[in-house]
């Protein structure tokens, strides 16, 4: 008889304590408390951003058929963007895709002018500039999860407005040799890692490679000479790192007063 009246006592005891907790937890105005799922990185979220680039331009004009008019500068800057995008976790995995804009960056190089001399070796000189004017980029993501820290690589595709022209530098007080802007694609491949906040809010830094393609540009000769239009061939590699803030969207999860 003892056998069965000892487990019964010992589990009647039991659930009148878990009773007197919640009710004292009840009386001070709490819902009775549940673990709280593992973060998600599942959703859509867009945000926005700031850093630094830097990279380098090439720009190669082309006189009596000849691209020996050549201007390497060097590009930084401060850099901002915005971004959307989308997660997907299965496990500890995390695919997604992405869109994003940033700003340009821009750099300038005097270059010397091919068979123009001002006095006996000094040459004459040219002005080269590369803006890239803006970044469009489509990437796809790939993160591994660790609760709220989420390390990924990323890559893919991108295109952006670049501007390049040459400007005399010693007769004529700046003016533009020559002056296009086309439309140049690319890829990008990149590291970051994002932490959760919160639910909602996730804080991030991200490094990214972008390699522009060579697009021959072509903008009317204001030098002078016969040839009405000069060809340049221009092209730009950029290095960013950015911090970033997102807002994932999706009910926050959160214990209710009973008050």
């Amino acid at each position: 008889m003892r056998k069965f009246w000892k487990p019964l006592v010992l589990g009647a005891l039991s659930v009148s304590a878990t009773i007197f907790t919640e009710s004292a937890a009840q009386a001070d105005g709490y819902e009775r408390g549940y673990a709280q799922p593992a973060f998600s990185w599942s959703g859509i979220y867009l945000g926005g951003g700031a850093g630094y680039a830097w990279g380098d331009g090439l720009t190669d004009m082309s006189v009596s058929g000849v691209f020996n008019q050549r201007a390497t500068p060097d590009l930084s800057g401060g850099i901002v963007g915005g971004h959307v995008g989308f997660n997907y976790q299965m496990g500890a995995l995390v695919v997604g895709a992405e869109a994003q804009i940033l700003s340009g960056v821009k750099g300038s190089e005097n270059a010397p002018f091919g068979g123009c001399f001002i006095a006996p070796g000094v040459p004459c000189l040219v002005r080269g500039t590369v803006d890239v004017e803006s970044i469009d980029l489509l990437k796809g993501r790939l993160g591994y999860a660790v609760d709220r820290w989420l390390p990924y690589v990323t890559g893919g595709i991108v295109s952006g407005d670049i501007r390049s022209r040459f400007q005399d530098v010693n007769f004529n007080g700046g003016t533009n040799v020559v002056s296009d802007k086309e439309r140049h694609s690319g890829w990008v491949i990149g590291v970051g890692v994002d932490y959760a906040l919160t639910r909602n809010w996730i804080l991030g830094v991200e490094y990214q490679h972008i390699e522009f393609d060579s697009v021959l540009h072509q903008g009317l000769n204001n030098f002078g000479a016969q040839v009405p239009i000069r060809d340049h061939l221009v092209n730009a590699d950029v290095d960013t790192v950015m911090a970033r803030l997102s807002y994932k969207f999706g009910r926050e999860l959160v214990s209710a007063s009973l008050k």
